[in-house]
């Protein structure tokens, strides 16, 4: 203590002998300097109070001088901005006039949203200055409130940037903004939709504004991205609420903004988020059973709802950030990821609540399903603690050295003392650099607390003796089913004892597998609102499962069971309880409806009157010389796997009644139907039709099948619709086949990986094949007075034509938005306006056609022609050795052509 005494008197002394006048100098740059911290933080108080239209009092002004001051630190601190070429990250320069900038921060946040106003940018990856328009954007108010204001950006139509015509640069929110950008790339890894989402730099008017995040839109260029047909997109964020305080989004169809849609005619129609909605909110539990196995992505469903559980997110909620697309070739509804954000550590399985996930929750099976896949997600490490602290890893590293120059870093906090909240709070790289660290721990946390509860299973059983007979009653808790073999425990004949009433009566099921016997636990309701009955929360409940085993029954004092979820091996013991059959909400499995496969064979002349249905476990078989004659608008579909097989002699026939009155159609439709094969068939005469919401354009529809092959068939004239015959979602191989005066494509291939071979395509309405993000290889076809393009390849499609003829077409081949061809031995005859034809059409596209050729005759019209964002290279022509094509020459008769095989054809 002496020495620190001695320390302050000999400092003190040497502060008397300064000068007075430097003393009063010094104090008063002091008072200016923190005068003008003082003003303006209470400038920051009275704007704020302003904005938020409360006022804020004296904690206000102490959190806006705190603030003020740590910024102040920050900004001595701050490394000096590194150059574009050094920066990991995308830097993007914008320019526009400071009174535009003064006008969109003049009466905040109105002000902010209200009008576009003209901007340049150009980003560090290519020299382009693109001409857009911006404003602020978002709801909350550290996103604009602050120097450093989150834009939306809009291009202009031809010169869209990353395929996106409308991005947001978001002032990030916390300290650790990466865990959105792991979140989102995550999604993407597990086949789920997600926006680009991730960390970049940018400067206004030559100044450094620090780290931002590129945020794409969930619009249809996000469907684009992930290679996904255009159909309806909606979002729910925000509806009229309960007094309760719950939300009414989950109940009415009307609070579900439609942002998408196939097509003009479909912007309008809300048939999908009608059913829906009303499909989630039916009391039967059959009902939304069939209906989630049917009309929903249940892969891409399940992975959504483990990230959510994964991470213990607490965003998608009764009342907001839930984003939807129906598929309108797949039928089936998918969710968007958007705004998970938060890695939480709370001890649920699910922090998130709203009526989906609790209907799917209430179905053992179904919850076992989707615990199934979070289980292999973790174990395989798609979806692991370490999984995502990798990814962390990857955005800190790409943004740390941008965030350490950037003085306007700043974390949205709640507090007590100042309302509303969210305010702004400076911060250290310190504080950020724990942050990652503490979401690391909380995400290792997680994964403990959620592979705890998948190894939550727990059963005991006992055994009473009736009469001949024995009552076994197993009852199942905990979070995960358990498997076990009646048939190594009890020998005699084992029945489901349907209504538990330990007699053997004719409801009773024979166990035809008891070798593999699931008992699902329940869950059950707590919580519920008084207003809503499907807003609640949900915990474990037991189930019952009740058997006859028939004869003399020893009964085992233990049976040898495990988790069907783990595998971890367990043991059910005897034991006395009650059975309460009301003690869980879920619906029993036994139920549920029991599908079984069964085949079924067609032959003969069959009329079809009303419309055929075969479901996903029949099997059909359509025997040679089989003809359908359907009535007028009148269709067939198969959800199982077709086998139609003809002959040339006796091929299988779909034809209308009534020559004059079109049927509907033919189609093939889902996973269950892959492997469908047919031969030797003739369609013709089919036009268009609807069901389970998909609205088929085709004759004939082979829609989401993993294989198929359709080869040897003729498909005639269609009426109504665009195609004679439609390809979505697919894999498989058409092979010599027909396609004659189809009334618009003869066929349309989507999003699919096929192969076309040896077919003619005959006096088509428009293409004689259209392609659309779509791998094909095309070889040894035909292409014939089409009344458009010969080959149309488009919307980032790949392929490869060989060996093929375009004879009186509009335009032999035409490539467009971002796809690429590669062509060689091509004959190309007497285009009626191009030979060749690139260019730019989809503006969602940021490039046009690119097409390498070689060996590629043009005779007559030789115009080729491609735009500025389109390229194409042909090497010398050849010789063109009409020889290679004389299989071809009965289907050649049929349309008659006139080609001579026995020359080649030269360039004219």
């Amino acid at each position: 203590m002496n020495k620190i005494g001695t320390i302050l008197r000999h400092y003190l002394k040497r502060l008397y002998r300064i000068n007075l006048f430097v003393s009063v100098l010094i104090c008063i740059v002091m008072l200016v300097f923190v005068g003008e911290i003082a003003l303006s933080a209470y400038s920051e108080t009275l704007a704020y109070e302003k904005i938020v239209k409360v006022k804020s009092e004296l904690e206000a002004y102490r959190h806006f001088f705190a603030a003020k001051v740590k910024r102040m630190r920050i900004t001595l601190m701050a490394n000096k901005p590194v150059s574009d070429d050094e920066s990991p990250l995308t830097t993007f320069h914008f320019s526009f006039d400071d009174k535009d900038y003064q006008k969109l921060s003049s009466d905040l946040p109105k002000s902010g949203r209200s009008k576009y106003y003209p901007a340049f940018f150009k980003t560090n990856e290519d020299a382009k200055v693109r001409k857009v328009k911006f404003r602020f954007r978002g709801d909350s108010n550290y996103h604009w409130f602050y120097p450093q204001k989150s834009l939306r950006v809009q291009t202009q139509k031809d010169e869209i940037y990353n395929m996106e015509r409308v991005f947001n640069l978001i002032n990030p929110p916390e300290l650790d903004n990466i865990t959105d950008s792991v979140n989102n790339a995550i999604a993407r890894k597990l086949g789920i939709m997600a926006p680009d989402f991730y960390p970049v730099r940018v400067f206004v008017n030559s100044r450094y504004m620090g780290v931002y995040i590129f945020a794409s839109q969930a619009n249809e260029s996000l469907l684009r991205k992930h290679k996904k047909m255009p159909g309806s997109l909606y979002y729910g964020d925000g509806a009229a609420q309960f007094a309760s305080g719950f939300s009414k989004l989950w109940l009415d169809q009307k609070y579900w903004v439609k942002k998408g849609a196939r097509n003009a005619e479909q912007k309008n129609n809300r048939e999908d988020i009608s059913f829906f909605i009303r499909s989630i909110n039916r009391k039967d539990q059959v009902s939304f059973y069939k209906f989630f196995n049917q009309f929903m992505d249940k892969k891409v469903y399940y992975s959504y709802f483990a990230l959510d559980s994964f991470t213990g997110t607490i965003h998608h909620t009764y009342n907001q950030n839930h984003k939807l697309y129906f598929d309108p070739y797949k039928g089936k509804f998918e969710p968007i990821e958007w705004d998970v954000r938060y890695w939480v550590t709370a001890k649920n399985k699910d922090n998130s609540y709203y009526p989906l996930l609790n209907r799917v929750r209430l179905n053992p099976v179904l919850e076992y399903e989707r615990d199934q896949v979070s289980w292999d997600l973790i174990q395989s490490d798609q979806m692991s603690a370490k999984s995502l602290s990798e990814s962390l890893d990857h955005y800190d590293q790409l943004q740390r050295r941008d965030l350490k120059s950037d003085i306007y870093r700043d974390d949205a906090t709640s507090t007590e003392n100042v309302r509303p909240a969210a305010i702004s709070v400076p911060f250290y790289m310190k504080d950020y650099d724990a942050k990652i660290v503490k979401d690391k721990e909380n995400i290792g946390n997680r994964e403990i607390y959620i592979k705890g509860v998948y190894e939550k299973a727990w059963g005991v059983f006992k055994v009473e003796k009736k009469g001949s007979a024995s009552q076994i009653i197993f009852r199942a808790t905990g979070n995960s089913p358990i498997k076990v073999d009646l048939s190594g425990a009890f020998v005699g004949k084992i029945y489901q004892d349907e209504n538990f009433n330990g007699t053997l009566d004719a409801m009773d099921k024979i166990v035809a597998n008891p070798q593999a016997v699931t008992l699902y636990p329940g869950r059950k309701k707590t919580n519920q609102s008084k207003d809503y009955k499907h807003a609640f929360k949900i915990k474990e409940a037991p189930l019952y499962y009740s058997y006859i085993v028939t004869g003399a029954v020893s009964a085992p004092a233990e049976i040898a069971g495990t988790n069907a979820i783990t595998g971890a091996k367990l043991t059910l013991t005897q034991a006395e309880f009650k059975v309460d059959l009301q003690k869980a909400d879920s619906i029993h499995p036994w139920k549920l409806p029991v599908l079984t496969a069964q085949t079924k064979t067609l032959s003969g002349t069959i009329k079809v009157n009303e419309t055929l249905v075969f479901d996903a476990q029949t099997q059909v078989n359509i025997l040679p010389g089989t003809t359908f004659l359907l009535a007028p608008k009148k269709s067939i579909y198969f959800y199982g796997k077709v086998t139609a097989v003809g002959t040339a002699a006796k091929p299988i026939k779909f034809l209308p009644q009534n020559p004059s009155k079109p049927f509907g159609l033919v189609a093939i439709q889902g996973k269950a139907a892959s492997g469908s094969v047919m031969r030797h068939f003739e369609l013709k005469g089919g036009s268009v039709d609807v069901r389970n919401l998909i609205h088929y354009t085709a004759a004939l529809n082979l829609h989401d099948l993993d294989s198929f092959e359709v080869s040897d068939c003729v498909i005639g004239e269609n009426f109504i619709g665009d195609d004679a015959m439609h390809i979505a979602y697919a894999k498989g191989k058409v092979e010599r086949c027909l396609f004659e005066n189809a009334r618009s494509d003869g066929l349309d291939v989507d999003i699919s990986d096929v192969e076309i071979s040896d077919s003619i395509f005959y006096k088509s309405g428009n293409d004689g094949l259209d392609l659309m993000t779509t791998t094909a290889k095309l070889t040894r076809n035909l292409y014939y007075k089409t009344g458009d393009k010969g080959v149309s390849v488009g919307e980032w499609s790949k392929a490869e034509i060989t060996d093929s003829i375009f004879i009186d077409t509009l335009i032999g081949i035409e490539v467009k938005d971002k796809s690429n061809v590669v062509a060689s031995d091509l004959y190309i005859k007497d285009s009626g306006e191009k030979a060749i034809n690139l260019y730019n059409k989809n503006l969602r596209y940021d490039e046009g056609g690119h097409l390498q050729g070689q060996d590629i005759t043009i005779v007559g019209n030789k115009l080729v022609k491609a735009d500025k964002k389109s390229s194409i290279k042909i090497g010398p022509d050849s010789l063109f050795n009409l020889e290679k094509f004389r299989p071809l020459q009965p289907l050649l008769d049929r349309v008659g052509s006139n080609l001579e095989f026995s020359q080649g054809a030269g360039n004219e």
